[in-house]
């Protein structure tokens, strides 16, 4: 398992995709703080923080995050090099599950960039006091969404899996943003599954008690089982060629 994550890790440094994953955490906060900057507003932290996160969580990450798991699952077919990385003597399930954790470092890393950046850039505004109060708020809705960001990733290695390129993955993702920005509006969120990252910003904007609810997580616990046994499946049953 190590020699497949480090040979999955050496395969992103050796690519453009670094790149990618610095852009898609810095993208929306740097928007957002060209944007107050030339508006000359004073950073109110709970509003400038749900601008981004709103932004980054259902109308960015879809997209972004389809690309980088279209991008890890796809490229040995691309290539023309999935029958060598399948004939070694490591089960496919082992390198279906090293994929699925580097996938996970690199959302991981994605979300600490946008957090950095995000009160980073904010700190350079004029801004209220940053309290304590509000820097753990935020973190643990980033905590929670990037938690829900794994559940989904099944179904788009799914897809990327079935179709094997890039393409058709990212058109799903862009679907699934154009959905959930209609959701958005209609306040109708709460029941679709691709909303889940956005939930904890939710219901902390609501005052909640809880950031997440019992109906997120258990929603959150069937997408992840569903999407691992369908990818799990096609993996023992699939001939790789």
């Amino acid at each position: 398992m190590i020699n497949i994550l480090y040979s999955e890790i050496l395969k992103l440094k050796k690519s453009y995709f670094l790149l990618i994953i610095l852009a898609g955490g810095l993208a929306v906060p740097l928007l957002l703080f060209f944007g107050w900057l030339l508006q000359g507003q004073t950073v109110a932290w709970d509003r400038y923080a749900a601008n981004s996160e709103i932004m980054m969580f259902i109308m960015l990450c879809p997209i972004l995050f389809s690309l980088v798991s279209a991008y890890v699952f796809s490229r040995e077919f691309t290539d023309k090099t999935a029958n060598i990385l399948y004939s070694y003597p490591v089960h496919k399930i082992e390198i279906f599950l090293g994929k699925l954790l580097v996938i996970f470092m690199v959302i991981t890393v994605i979300y600490i960039i946008h957090f950095a950046a995000l009160f980073g850039g904010g700190l350079i505004l004029n801004h209220e006091p940053l309290t304590r109060k509000i820097l753990l708020a935020h973190g643990k809705i980033h905590l929670y969404s990037m938690i829900f960001q794994f559940a989904l990733i099944p179904i788009g290695i799914f897809i990327a899996s079935l179709c094997r390129n890039i393409m058709l993955p990212i058109i799903c993702g862009t679907l699934v943003t154009l959905t959930n920005m209609f959701l958005l509006s209609g306040n109708k969120f709460k029941y679709s599954p691709f909303m889940m990252p956005f939930m904890p910003l939710a219901n902390y904007t609501e005052k909640l008690k809880y950031f997440v609810t019992t109906q997120t997580i258990f929603m959150a616990m069937v997408v992840f089982v569903v999407g691992f046994i369908a990818c799990s499946i096609y993996y023992l049953k699939t001939d790789i060629d």
